[in-house]
């Protein structure tokens, strides 16, 4: 079986408190050939971004102000995703914290990553 990826239309979202951290993972992922990229610093404006942008991928720090990581995981179970499908997650983190990890997974993480990678 053959996947194929659509990398001009896959709508990713970037949320990182931190800009050059932000930055890293936008060039790559253009250098990836992923097209339709946004960002966002905090977790409120995350979910915001997740209610308009509908992406099919959220990237996200564990720790954001306004609302974590996993808060924003949560809380964005009860978005409105249709017609499209709720986005995939994928959590990371500059600490190697099994428990935060197990808490992302439960919250609905699919990938959860330890900075820097």
């Amino acid at each position: 079986m053959v996947i194929k990826m659509d990398f001009i239309n896959t709508k990713i979202l970037i949320a990182d408190d931190n800009l050059l951290q932000r930055q890293t993972l936008r060039e790559g992922l253009r250098n990836a050939g992923y097209r339709n990229i946004e960002e966002c610093s905090n977790g409120e404006d995350a979910l915001v971004r997740i209610n308009h942008f509908h992406p099919d991928v959220v990237l996200i720090d564990v720790c954001l102000s306004k609302l974590d990581g996993i808060g924003v995981i949560r809380n964005s179970k009860q978005i409105n995703y249709a017609p499209d499908k709720a986005p995939s997650f994928i959590v990371f983190s500059a600490f190697s914290n099994q428990t935060t990890f197990v808490e992302a997974a439960t919250a609905g993480a699919e990938l959860c990553l330890i900075k820097p990678f």
